[in-house]
């Protein structure tokens, strides 16, 4: 009779809406399949799909998701962060279960819980509660999801799945580059702004390469570090280029025990002196500035965050403006242009007001704190150096751009990454410990783990 049933409900549902019923039954059916699964292959995939934003594939009117209009891939995202939720729980069902009672969850996590919840209050004034409770959700379960993954899996197969994801990412961005590239391509640059931000998988990429990859053979490695090189060029993204400079002068100092980070310190240094010595440094230079007159205001953001935030600090200072909704609103009124603040740090705080921003001060500070004491005493370490370079790398991204605190993979690094130090605080490497070799079957192999991506 039950079958009877929900076959008829579900015969009404198709022939009255038929494309929210098969929403719904594929949300049930990814919803069941994520929470009786034990594979890491579905965790995989979940990780996977959260990582990869989704994309947007497509130019959306900035003033639709107000309206709360929906089309298919806004309907791809709810399922996807739908299916996030859904593993978050059944993370979080196990913890509780194996520990027989409800913990705390540690500061970071705690400031991040925070920092949901005034997000998630900005609705209440927000021009677009929709969104701005959609925005506050996927937080939510970044922040959760950051947790309990590092919990599940540990802090060197994190690392490892953050750079295959990039590795994924990065394919994506080649691939539509040469079928679509109307989806990559803004003019001169490679931005990716429909796909995933060229700049940050580039410099981000790199930088787990360099530094927390797992053994693979050094043509492969060789091939991946060309791909997010050339990602990490064409961007033209000053951001991402401080994240690799900063990157470089830290391996310079530090001198951490990652064989593929020193050899790559002195590539670069070799070609800096081969482009000086041909007096090609100067073109060099003018690419990666760009427009050296637009330093000052960074792009005109700078303007735009001057006009944006003393209006939220005078009409709603507390729980801001409606988080992600509101910089589309005012910026009709700036900038036809502009459908966001263009800075994580900005987007937080016009968005979700003071309340938001000092919780997510917390969770900066306190991760930055940590991880600094860490590359003090043992920066030398792959897995500590790796976890700073990253954190850095994240926070140089959001100054020019919202990712950092979106769904993006920007954002969800950043939450892993905070993960990943809050795993390391209490740990001390064993001493010698070195960089996992690069090798593989064969002729190929690495005899040992100094070898990790050598140059040669």
């Amino acid at each position: 009779m039950p079958v009877v049933l929900l076959s008829a409900v579900a015969g009404l549902g198709i022939v009255a809406e038929p494309a929210l019923t098969l929403s719904v039954a594929i949300a049930g059916g990814i919803a069941l399949a994520v929470l009786i699964s034990h594979s890491p292959v579905v965790d995989g995939l979940v990780f996977m799909a959260l990582l990869s934003g989704p994309p947007r594939i497509r130019v959306r009117d900035p003033l639709a998701s107000l309206q709360g209009e929906l089309d298919w891939v806004v309907v791809l995202h709810i399922l996807v962060w739908l299916a996030g939720a859904v593993w978050v729980f059944r993370e979080a069902y196990r913890s509780v279960s194996a520990a027989r009672g409800v913990k705390a969850p540690p500061w970071p996590h705690a400031a991040g819980l925070f920092l949901v919840l005034f997000l998630g209050l900005s609705m209440t004034v927000s021009p677009g509660p929709l969104l701005t409770g959609f925005r506050a959700f996927q937080t939510l379960v970044m922040v959760l999801f950051g947790y309990f993954w590092v919990a599940r899996y540990g802090v060197e197969k994190t690392l490892h799945a953050l750079f295959w994801g990039y590795v994924v990412l990065g394919i994506g961005l080649a691939v539509a580059a040469v079928v679509s590239p109307e989806l990559v391509l803004a003019g001169k640059r490679m931005r990716g702004d429909l796909i995933a931000d060229t700049g940050a998988v580039g410099a981000i990429g790199l930088i787990t390469l360099l530094c927390c990859s797992p053994p693979m053979r050094r043509w492969v490695f060789a091939l991946i570090l060309a791909l997010f090189s050339t990602l990490l060029v064409l961007s033209m993204t000053r951001s991402a280029y401080a994240s690799v400079l900063l990157f470089l002068l830290l391996a310079l100092m530090r001198r951490p025990r990652i064989s593929a980070v020193r050899a790559f310190v002195v590539f670069v240094g070799v070609v800096l002196l081969v482009l000086g010595m041909s007096q090609a440094l100067p073109v060099v230079v003018s690419w990666i500035v760009r427009d050296p007159g637009s330093l000052a205001t960074l792009s005109a953001r700078i303007p735009w965050w001057q006009y944006l935030v003393p209006i939220m600090l005078k009409q709603s200072p507390l729980v801001g403006l409606g988080f992600y909704a509101a910089p589309r609103v005012y910026g009709q009124n700036y900038s036809i242009l502009i459908g966001t603040a263009h800075n994580a740090y900005v987007e937080v705080l016009a968005g979700g007001g003071i309340l938001s921003g000092l919780a997510f001060l917390v969770v900066i500070a306190g991760s930055l704190f940590s991880s600094f004491r860490k590359f003090l005493s043992s920066g030398k370490s792959a897995g500590i150096f790796a976890a700073f370079m990253l954190l850095l790398a994240v926070l140089s991204i959001g100054v020019a751009s919202e990712e950092m605190i979106i769904a993006s993979p920007v954002a969800l690094a950043f939450w892993l990454v905070v993960s990943v130090i809050h795993a390391q605080r209490d740990t001390t490497p064993a001493p010698g410990v070195e960089a996992i070799a690069v090798r593989g079957a064969g002729d190929d192999e690495a005899s040992g783990g100094a070898e990790k991506g050598a140059m040669a």
